[in-house]
Formats: structure tokens, C-alpha cells, sequence
């Protein structure tokens, strides 16, 4: 799927969250030409971010909860999971996904973590 604009990928987030939001929510992944991506484990009220740049290098958000155990999104169809420590609020994780496709630069309202 080749994303067009913001409002494009917002319809396209809007659609995975409706369609997975009784079951398992999905990771989604936004790749741009330099080579980085990023993805987001979309739940309905608590998402996940991850981000690969172009030069490798990796974070992942980091929230403020301390919940234990996991939440869990779909890859591929196979589960996968991250610790409860990095889910942010879904409509900020959503504005990161915003401000990446509009510039490529990670969103400042973050907390992100180096892995």
C-alpha cells in the first residue's frame, strides 16, 4: 500500500484499529525511501512504536505504565509482544506515525529508548 497523504494513512490506521480492536490488535509498518521505518503495535486505547533509521540504529517508545506483563499485537499473523512499559496513549502514538510520514523525524512528544 503506497500512502499518498496524512489523511491516507490516518483512513488506513482508522480501518486496522476498527477491524482489530475485538481481537488481537495488528502492527503496522511505515517505510519510507531512505530506508527507515516505522511500526506501530495499534491497540485501541495503548499502542507501541518501534523505529529502525536508515542507518540501523533502533528505539522504541517508552510509556509510564507499570503494568506487569505484555501486550500484544499480530505480525504476520504470528503474536508478538511487547512489555507494557513501552505502550503510549493510541492517539499519540498515532501523531508520532503523523509527524514520521510528514518529515521523517521522530515525534518530540515521545519518550523514545535506544535498543
Amino acid at each position: 500500500l503506497v500512502l499518498r497523504s496524512v489523511q491516507h494513512l490516518d483512513f488506513s490506521l482508522d480501518k486496522l484499529q476498527i477491524r482489530f480492536a475485538r481481537e488481537v490488535p495488528t502492527l503496522a509498518e511505515l517505510k519510507l525511501p531512505d530506508g527507515s521505518f516505522m511500526r506501530i503495535g495499534l491497540g485501541l486505547h495503548f499502542s507501541v512504536l518501534s523505529f529502525r533509521g536508515a542507518d540501523g540504529k533502533r528505539k522504541i517508545s517508552k510509556g509510564s505504565r507499570k503494568t506487569e506483563g505484555e501486550i500484544s499485537f499480530l505480525w504476520n499473523e504470528e503474536p508478538y509482544g511487547f512489555a507494557w512499559g513501552r505502550a503510549i496513549p493510541t492517539p499519540l502514538a498515532r501523531d508520532a506515525m503523523r509527524t514520521y510520514f510528514l518529515d521523517g523525524s521522530l515525534d518530540k512528544n515521545v519518550t523514545w529508548e535506544a535498543l
